[in-house]
């Protein structure tokens, strides 16, 4: 659904540098990062709105110089916030963007206004943030995109509506076969529902590992300072203590570290999630005695 491959761009004071991922069908992937780590750019840049002075970025196979039309047809963006046409009725605003799309399904879009409970009569700007997001994954759904968009979706939703549009969101990737990639600064409330996680840090891309990768492949483990530094290439992160250190260790490739995790010196041993995966990237080696 979404490939980019070796992409770069250079910003006044900033640069997109050789980012690479995919988003295949049925996969929801969120991209992570924080404010300036490129997120931003990186969906501008998958929408058209500035071009890469390096790499590809394929939808469906293609790029959008190849075919724009079918290109901005197989994408459905939900923004972080809905700025447009704010005097219009939401009867209106339906008419106005089933222009938009070649392959818009009435019945679609129905089915979701009707669920999130909008009212037609109802002017947008006196839309609550929650109704604003539901009306943009009723509008991103109803055009059978092949890939769904997201720039901090759940940010500021209260806990039904946030439910309601993950659950909207994970049927019709299911349905449709379809890719979603959601952007954002905090993966907490994103846990339950991604397949795979990028991480990005100042314009590059730090991590690329679907949710069974992260288990497989490290463990965080609270250990003495001796065996840290006898498996140091494969320490990630550290955090040293008066009487011991915890630090996240890949185990993947190396059976000597494997074999480590049996040592009677190692005697806390944790499966780490991507919020932890990220924390250790971001420490590096840190002292708290």
């Amino acid at each position: 659904m979404l490939k980019i491959e070796g992409l770069k761009k250079t910003f006044e004071n900033f640069k997109i540098d050789n980012i690479s991922f995919e988003a295949n069908p049925g996969e929801i992937v969120v991209v992570i990062g924080e404010n300036g780590s490129g997120k931003t750019s990186l969906i501008n840049m998958i929408m058209g709105m500035f071009k890469a002075e390096d790499g590809v970025i394929r939808v469906n196979g293609i790029t959008e110089d190849e075919d724009p039309i079918g290109y901005k047809n197989s994408i459905g963006f939900v923004y972080d916030e809905f700025n447009f046409y704010q005097n219009l009725k939401l009867k209106d605003y339906k008419k106005i963007v089933s222009m938009f799309y070649r392959n818009f399904d009435d019945d679609k879009y129905e089915f979701y206004f009707r669920n999130a409970r909008l009212d037609p009569e109802e002017k947008i700007k006196h839309l609550s943030k929650g109704q604003c997001e539901m009306l943009m994954i009723a509008t991103a759904l109803s055009h059978h995109a092949n890939l769904i968009i997201l720039d901090e979706p759940v940010a500021g939703l209260d806990e039904n509506v946030k439910h309601a549009f993950l659950q909207s969101l994970k049927s019709y990737v299911k349905k449709e076969n379809a890719a979603a990639v959601i952007f954002t600064h905090n993966i907490n409330d994103l846990e339950d529902i991604y397949d795979k996680a990028v991480y990005m840090d100042k314009g590059r891309m730090v991590i690329d590992m679907t949710r069974k990768e992260i288990i497989r492949e490290f463990r965080i483990i609270r250990t003495s300072e001796d065996i840290i530094e006898s498996i140091k290439a494969n320490v990630i992160g550290v955090e040293r203590y008066k009487n011991y250190c915890e630090a996240l260790v890949k185990i993947s490739g190396n059976s000597d570290v494997r074999d480590l995790l049996h040592n009677a010196d190692v005697y806390k041993i944790k499966n780490p999630d991507i919020n932890d995966i990220i924390y250790y990237y971001r420490l590096g080696g840190r002292r708290n005695d």
